[in-house]
């Protein structure tokens, strides 16, 4: 997954110890790939990956940021 992803934890970790509901969006628009019939199964694989390594620290999650983007 890379270093982002433990970037992305501690961000959430961070909030939280500020006593602030952190709300995970896991789409951004600069992501490529949309128009790949394969895309729904990544982007489940994906959603996967965030909701089982940050999902018991999550207020609220939105797979989608920016719908007209996708």
């Amino acid at each position: 997954i890379g270093n982002w992803f433990a970037d992305y934890a501690a961000v959430v970790a961070d909030r939280l110890g500020d006593r602030l509901h952190a709300t995970a969006t896991i789409n951004e628009p600069w992501c490529v790939g949309w128009r790949n019939r394969d895309i729904g199964n990544w982007f489940a694989d994906y959603a996967a990956v965030v909701a089982d390594r940050l999902g018991d620290r999550l207020h609220a999650t939105a797979t989608i940021n920016e719908p007209w983007c996708v």
